[in-house]
Parts: structure tokens; sequence; C-alpha cells
């Protein structure tokens, strides 16, 4: 047993109280992606989270970039938010 299934469970944690905390609702873990790695030139394809289910949140860990990667996000008022990563 290594301390990948531990890791997994404190990262969940954190980021299930920083949302809570955010959104102001009691919410139910279902799932946690993993790493992703984006390398130059690569895409975030335009999506909606299953919304009305869905509260997400992205963890920059690590970049190594020429210029800033800029994300733009809906909200739930549907406004767009730009977001420089």
């Amino acid at each position: 047993s290594g301390g990948g299934s531990q890791l997994s469970t404190q990262i969940r944690e954190f980021f299930n109280e920083m949302i809570q905390e955010w959104t102001g609702q009691q919410l139910n873990h279902v799932s946690t992606y993993g790493v992703r790695i984006y390398e130059n030139g690569a895409v975030l394809a335009p999506h909606v989270d299953r919304l009305p289910l869905v509260s997400s949140a992205i963890y920059n860990v690590a970049q190594d970039v020429d210029e800033p990667w800029p994300l733009e996000v809906i909200g739930r008022d549907g406004r767009a938010h730009n977001v420089t990563i």
C-alpha cells in the first residue's frame, strides 16, 4: 500500500472543502480526474461540465511556458471570465 491512495484522499478532501466554501453548498464527491499534461500547441477543447450537477476546479501543478495560457471559463451566471494560467 503506497502513499498514492492517501495523497489522493488528501487532495480530494482539500478541494472538496475549498469548492464547498466557494459555492456555499454541501457537496458530494463523485469523481476526480487525474493530472493532465498539455504540451506546446495543445488545446483544451471547449466543453460544458454536467450542469447543474458539477462544480469544478483546475489546479495548476506546474508550467513552463513561453507565454501565458489564456483560459475562458463560463460562470454559473452565464458570463465569460478570462483567466490567465
